[in-house]
């Protein structure tokens, strides 16, 4: 057992790290139906002491100085992001604006991104095959920063331990995130970041593994309605799209 002195040198340390969720999406999402705007996102991080977050929506970089500020006045370290599609599946790219997304077309545009000002993560690697990056994650291993250890898991079911696996044997770090679609998904699964609050300390500090992933897994029933609700939530848009067309 650790000795009281010890648990409270612990605690402190922690308590010094950048409390940080590089995965979540909000209102304007090309895919997915969200109810709150990136504002109302931005409150509630704040309503839950985080340090860092990044609005990282599906093929769009949701982003720009007002909401910068906005967050600043919170206490918040807003990073541009956005979850790149590459023939559906799924990457995160950060510190890019959109017309830097519109380049990304392949998994080899991601190059031009392996730069210290930028960041790659592999969201949910081994999850739906469909949108996740699967064997390209590991054919390609050299361009991701980092792999996401996923909140979409139980005690018993877990998509994460080939990402663990594949993490391990790369020595590439791992990021906890919520991939919240909505507030109920938000504020259980995070990482914490030892580095200064701006965007090149914090991408150094994932780089060099300084970082904690907190996360606690899902029962049964809340995964399968989380699941479920994006599913149905994101055909419903893409039929409304349809029918505009």
């Amino acid at each position: 057992m650790r000795s009281a002195k010890k648990e409270a040198k612990c605690f402190l340390y922690f308590s010094t790290m950048l409390k940080a969720d590089l995965h979540i999406h909000a209102k304007g999402d090309p895919i997915d139906i969200i109810r709150y705007t990136p504002k109302k996102l931005i409150d509630r991080a704040a309503s839950l002491n985080f340090d860092v977050i990044s609005i990282t929506n599906h093929k769009k970089v949701t982003y720009n100085r007002e909401l910068s500020e906005y967050a600043k006045k919170k206490g918040i370290l807003l990073i541009p992001g956005a979850e790149a599609m590459i023939k559906h599946r799924h990457v995160l790219v950060y510190n890019i604006t959109n017309k830097d997304l519109s380049t990304i077309k392949t998994i080899n545009d991601l190059k031009m991104f392996r730069k210290d000002n930028y960041l790659i993560i592999a969201p949910h690697p081994f999850f739906i095959k469909k949108y996740c990056l699967s064997n390209l994650l590991t054919e390609n291993i050299e361009l991701f920063d980092a792999i996401e250890f996923s909140s979409n898991y139980t005690n018993h079911i877990n998509i994460n331990k080939k990402a663990v696996m594949v993490s391990r044997k790369y020595n590439i770090p791992m990021v906890g995130t919520s991939d919240a679609h909505s507030f109920k998904e938000f504020g259980t699964d995070y990482t914490l970041i030892d580095a200064e609050k701006n965007i090149q300390s914090v991408f150094k500090a994932i780089r060099s593994n300084k970082v904690k992933v907190v996360t606690k897994p899902k029962t049964l029933r809340k995964l399968t309605m989380d699941l479920s609700k994006t599913i149905i939530l994101s055909t419903i848009k893409k039929t409304y799209r349809k029918i505009l067309k």
